[in-house]
């Protein structure tokens, strides 16, 4: 756990030498096995003028008795999809956490998953903007399986 925070450290240090602004993400989503619905925030991280960047992602999803929560570091390609749009893909790593509570009794687990993204943002001004993305997540351990999502919501920030 240590060795991630401090990667995700080094990498937003990176990201926020570049000239480029920050884009910031908030939104709700759902895991599509057992259309468990949440919500989360990101942080894009562009590098100066070029088409890479960093995203940060932390989401909060939750079913009855049944918490996850992921948190991802990716590194994104974003390519113009005409004047008003950028169509983004990417992957890397992160964390889910999970809890299950039934009456006082919880058990919880922290696994390193791998993760992919791709994804449309819709510019409505400079600096705002409303994103659609799906994604897949997978604990990298033995016998895990494919989490399928979708996530929507606004986004703002990075104006230059």
């Amino acid at each position: 756990m240590k060795k991630f925070v401090l990667l995700v450290a080094i990498l937003i240090g990176m990201a926020t030498a570049a000239d480029a602004q920050p884009v910031f993400r908030v939104g709700g989503g759902l895991i599509f096995d057992g259309t468990v619905y949440g919500g989360g925030a990101a942080v894009d991280l562009p590098m100066s003028d070029k088409p890479f960047g960093i995203t940060v992602q932390g989401e909060y999803y939750k079913k009855s008795a049944v918490t996850t929560v992921p948190v991802r570091v990716m590194a994104i390609y974003r390519a113009p999809a005409g004047e008003q749009a950028d169509f983004y893909f990417g992957g890397g790593s992160g964390l889910i956490y999970s809890k299950v509570s039934i009456g006082a009794a919880s058990a919880s687990t922290t696994k390193a998953l791998g993760t992919g993204v791709a994804g449309i943002n819709f510019k409505a001004s400079e600096s705002f903007g409303i994103f659609g993305e799906v994604g897949i997540d997978r604990a990298l351990t033995s016998g895990a399986k494919n989490n399928f999502g979708a996530r929507v919501g606004i986004s703002f920030g990075g104006a230059e």
